[in-house]
């Protein structure tokens, strides 16, 4: 998967409002899936690079209730590469007050976690190949992004 995002004004001590587009890679193994509240992407600040430990201001769902019943069809959707097909999430819209993360403060990571939706119809299984197969997880460095302006990108791995 991979996460661009921005934040729409940075004011110190105040939530901003992110806007962020990701795109998920799914096997050709992977079923098809048709529902509602298929989907879930999170966003909050991390102490650890790979989002492990305490977290920050969690914004629990980034995606809208049509973006969250998606589906998921083996075959459509844009190609990348020919063994993956791809879902694509435009406009996922969060706040979190990134003016507290960054080199000098106790979080230096803003996370993101994709995974199946806490109510999804139907219920299924999702796995990834990270650590906790339960989710998907990037994290970007705000210490090496303090000085970047405009989109940032991140993958996850």
């Amino acid at each position: 998967m991979a996460v661009r995002w921005a934040p729409v004004g940075v004011v110190p001590g105040a939530k901003q409002h992110i806007n962020a587009i990701g795109v998920v890679g799914f096997s050709e193994s992977s079923s098809n899936i048709r529902g509602t509240g298929l989907w879930k992407l999170s966003m909050y600040g991390s102490k650890n690079k790979d989002g492990t430990g305490e977290q920050f201001e969690r914004y629990d769902q980034m995606l809208s209730p049509s973006q969250q019943s998606q589906p998921l069809i083996i075959g459509e959707g844009p190609k990348i590469t020919a063994n993956l097909t791809f879902v694509l999430f435009l406009g996922a819209q969060g706040e979190l007050d990134i003016s507290k993360i960054g080199c000098d403060d106790d979080f230096r990571y803003v996370c993101f976690d994709f995974m199946r939706g806490d109510n999804s119809e139907p219920v299924f299984m999702f796995k990834s190949t990270q650590r906790d197969s339960s989710k998907l997880t990037t994290c970007s460095d705000m210490c090496d992004l303090h000085e970047q302006k405009g989109m940032q990108d991140l993958c996850f791995m």
